[in-house]
């Protein structure tokens, strides 16, 4: 999926989950005193879903990995960042250990590394934040009690949350916060403003990039551990 101009010029290459990710990263790392892209690429993967499949993921790996350490034009791969998802310790172990195989790096380092939470956008679950950008599409009454009192209403809706335990000191970590954002936009909005997952992941981000990035220091210090000089 990778074009010659995402690439010309490029040092090495982080593989990401998605468009989102490929716009938000290098803006968070922008952002934050220390830590420079130096000269590294942030890059969507074609289809993350092909690396669900145990039996195809080694072969998926082998592409991303080998196609950029060899004389061709796409420079090399210093990793991968992929969403947690519902993978299991052990699923991400293993491709964790497959990523290890197929680029022949040590047993030392991790090739992939994935999100503490399910995905990206729940790290974007911050109420002022979802006001702000709402207001910003013309929704002047919302306010962030209005967005604390819609969450802990439907908290536990069984559309973005499988824990039926319902420990809230997990829930952050389990919920479905790309499904979340869609049901809250058109809940509050009154069906006026659609979730856009690219387009207001992105506000979103970028809210908290300026007014209260500490949101974000998992991703950050991920970033810092890929783009580190050895």
């Amino acid at each position: 999926g990778a074009k010659l101009s995402d690439v010309f010029g490029a040092d090495n290459i982080l593989w990401v989950e998605g468009k989102t990710e490929e716009i938000c990263f290098p803006r968070i790392i922008d952002k934050v005193p220390g830590l420079s892209l130096q000269g590294t690429s942030v890059l969507a993967v074609k289809h993350t879903g092909d690396f669900e499949n145990s039996k195809m993921a080694k072969t998926i790996l082998e592409i991303y990995t080998k196609l950029s350490t060899g004389k061709g034009m796409i420079p090399p791969a210093i990793g991968f960042f992929f969403d947690r998802e519902d993978r299991s310790k052990t699923e991400m172990e293993d491709l964790q250990r497959q990523a290890r195989a197929a680029s022949g790096i040590s047993e030392s380092r991790n090739m992939i590394v994935f999100t503490k939470r399910k995905m990206f956008e729940n790290y974007l679950l911050d109420s002022i934040a979802i006001a702000e950008v709402l207001k910003s599409e013309g929704e002047t009454n919302v306010s962030d009690a209005i967005i604390d009192e819609w969450i802990e209403a439907n908290r536990w809706d069984k559309d973005y949350i499988k824990d039926k335990s319902q420990n809230i000191e997990k829930w952050l970590d389990n919920v479905d916060g790309a499904k979340l954002l869609d049901k809250l936009f058109n809940s509050v909005s009154e069906t006026r403003v659609k979730f856009d997952k690219i387009k207001h992941s992105v506000a979103l981000c970028d809210w908290l990039i300026e007014h209260n990035i500490d949101r974000l220091t998992d991703i950050v210090e991920t970033l810092r551990g890929f783009l580190k000089k050895d």
